[in-house]
């Protein structure tokens, strides 16, 4: 895309088709009585669908088919690359618990992905509702209680998946079930693989998330 061109990061990274997925989740600030590393989880998961991923794509050996942020930000600024990154993966992979709703960040980083979807919408000669957004259920959560715009996007569901719709990714690592786990990311993999073929989203220009509308609230005016 021509709009891109004068951006040397986002020619970069649309040249690389191999970013599957951006993983969304709420960061957790730690706490000096509690050893564990609040992200590790997180990370785990994110590891873990970046294996199947590599399998299940071509994605070159040496490169990262996701993309994950665990850093602490301020502010309502971000890091370019995550900008660079929202505006080239071709999934977007929330973690829906508690937390996530309620994350000024996680709100941003849905924002800008969504107002991508609606620029390719346009764009395209081809009429979908399809959405290349795969929600992953994080923690004990019911769905029905997230925002409008997260409601009628499905979660992945696949044979046995009782526990993980009730207990999510974090209790199935949690508790240790290992077989429910395995299960899970897997199919939750093939799921972001299937999307982000189906869809073809195009990537934009990461300026135009500078300004984007909070679909859990209001608008949001995103630093640099």
């Amino acid at each position: 895309m021509a709009e891109n061109a004068h951006d040397p990061g986002m020619s970069r990274l649309a040249a690389e088709p191999w970013l599957y997925f951006f993983l969304s989740h709420a960061h957790v600030k730690p706490h000096h009585l509690i050893d564990d590393d609040p992200g590790r989880l997180v990370m785990t998961f994110f590891r873990d669908l970046c294996q199947h991923l590599m399998q299940m794509t071509n994605c070159p050996g040496g490169e990262l088919p996701g993309y994950v942020d665990l850093s602490m930000r301020s502010g309502t600024e971000w890091d370019p690359e995550i900008k660079r990154a929202l505006g080239v993966c071709r999934a977007f992979v929330p973690l829906y618990g508690p937390r996530y709703f309620a994350s000024e960040y996680c709100a941003m980083e849905w924002g800008a992905f969504s107002h991508r979807e609606q620029l390719h919408r346009k764009a395209s000669t081809v009429s979908s509702t399809q959405r290349a957004i795969v929600p992953v259920l994080w923690s004990h959560f019911d769905p029905g209680g997230a925002p409008q715009v997260a409601r009628n996007i499905q979660l992945t569901s696949f044979d046995m998946d009782a526990r993980y719709r009730r207990i999510g990714i974090y209790g199935l690592l949690s508790t240790k079930r290992w077989d429910d786990y395995d299960t899970a990311t897997y199919e939750i993999a093939r799921d972001i693989v299937e999307t982000a073929e189906l869809t073809q989203i195009e990537p934009c220009d990461p300026s135009m998330f500078d300004s984007i509308e909070n679909p859990f609230q209001g608008t949001i005016e995103v630093g640099p």
